[in-house]
Order: structure tokens, then C-alpha cells, then sequence
């Protein structure tokens, strides 16, 4: 997802590296679970959206990080029925590769 800004500091706009997820696409590097057990679709949470800067507790935003998503590419909750019939929450994420805070020669 295109962000409109410089993440990586190069002093150009629009690249892969300045993308919430690094990719050229939305679902370049996607992310899929599967499960031997069953998956509780409807009781599954999705805060991919979620900013740093409104996460109690946070980094401080700055002009980078102001629209940063908490993970870029995907962040979720996903509920699987084990076999025992107990609930377990699994927290799945694809986060992007780490980008310098400094510019680039």
C-alpha cells in the first residue's frame, strides 16, 4: 500500500521501500495461515491498520513514522479450535524489512 512517503530516505517517492509492506503491489509478500485445526473466522480481529501513533504507549511519532502501520503487511488474531476443544489465539504478523533511518549515498 502506498504510503506518499520517503521511508527509506532516499529522496525519492513511490518506491518499494516506501510502501506499508515493501512490496510493488497490494499482496506482494502475502500472508496465509493454515491450520490442522479449525479456525474461528468469525471471532478473528484484523488490526492491521492500526497506527503506531495511536497504540497506548507507542514510539513517538515522527515525520516517518506518523502513518506507520503497527505491522505493514498484515497483523491478526486469529482464533483455532484445538482438539481438547480449548480456544488458542494465535498472533500472525508479516512485518516489513527493517529501512535506515538514514539517507542513502
Amino acid at each position: 500500500m502506498p504510503t506518499g512517503q520517503d521511508f527509506d530516505r532516499d529522496g525519492r517517492f513511490g518506491e518499494p521501500e516506501d510502501a506499508q509492506g515493501y512490496g510493488r503491489l497490494a499482496g506482494d509478500g502475502g500472508l496465509a495461515i493454515l491450520s490442522k485445526w479449525p479456525i474461528d473466522r468469525a471471532n478473528a480481529q484484523d488490526p492491521t491498520g492500526l497506527l503506531w501513533r495511536d497504540l497506548n504507549g507507542g514510539i513517538p511519532p515522527d515525520d516517518i513514522t506518523q502513518n506507520q502501520h503497527l505491522s505493514t503487511t498484515a497483523h491478526w488474531i486469529v482464533p483455532l479450535k484445538t482438539f481438547s476443544e480449548r480456544m488458542l489465539n494465535l498472533l500472525a504478523w508479516h512485518a516489513r524489512r527493517p529501512f535506515s533511518t538514514t539517507p542513502k549515498s
